[in-house]
């Protein structure tokens, strides 16, 4: 959500939220029309219905980025706070640009941001931008598969099993896509080591030295 307050403590706010099967465009029934108030208002367009101005604006789960024209009209000049309150949002980047001065918040790292506003309509000023978080798992699986073979774990023990015998590396990783273990693999087909990690989902990688990867998703217990 995006709430608005001005010198005077007159305030408004606008919700965005993300939800299966919604869509970049207008979602009848799920995105809620602006109704406009005598003092301070705040709300969201959608490049595919610019005229429309949306109090809650629903957008799909899954999506690479989104930007998202946020518009004010006040009816006092003078400087008003913004405050950005974000829930459950799967974004690497959230970002808010003044197209007038050229600012750009960064909304992982602040969560308030102060505007001086002429009486008036903020057509085209403010935007927000949004890039999805792609999993650990997702980026990997992106590379493929094209190393023939299992990765299995009990409980802190990962056990591989390779279709043939390689030279390379195995690497875990964490779910934020930290490297939490790594270890090489000298002539070996078949190889199981501990990881004594905490319990918790991670993704284990096996390359060899030819470039080719296998990769699981794996819970340690």
């Amino acid at each position: 959500s995006i709430a608005i307050n001005n010198t005077l403590d007159n305030s408004d706010v606008t919700d965005i939220y993300f939800s299966e099967n919604m869509t970049v465009g207008v979602d009848k029934g799920y995105d809620a029309e602006k109704m406009m108030n005598e003092h301070v208002n705040i709300f969201t367009n959608l490049p595919e219905a610019n005229e429309e101005r949306f109090a809650v604006l629903a957008l799909p789960t899954s999506y690479n980025a989104l930007t998202i024209p946020v518009q004010m009209d006040v009816f006092e000049s003078g400087r008003h706070t913004l405050t950005f309150s974000i829930d459950n949002v799967n974004a690497n980047s959230i970002y808010f640009k003044d197209n007038e001065t050229g600012e750009m918040t960064n909304l992982n790292l602040v969560s308030e941001v102060k505007v001086d506003l002429e009486a008036g309509l903020t057509e085209g000023r403010f935007e927000l931008f949004i890039k999805e978080r792609v999993s650990i798992f997702s980026s990997l699986a992106q590379e493929g598969n094209n190393l023939k073979g299992t990765i299995t774990n009990i409980n802190q023990d990962v056990l591989i099993s390779l279709d043939e015998i390689i030279d390379g590396d195995v690497v875990v990783y964490n779910l934020s896509g930290q490297t939490v273990y790594s270890e090489k693999i000298n002539g070996e087909q078949n190889k199981t080591f501990n990881t004594n990690l905490s319990r918790g989902y991670y993704v284990v990688k096996v390359q060899n030295n030819q470039g080719k990867i296998l990769t699981e998703k794996v819970f340690i217990k």
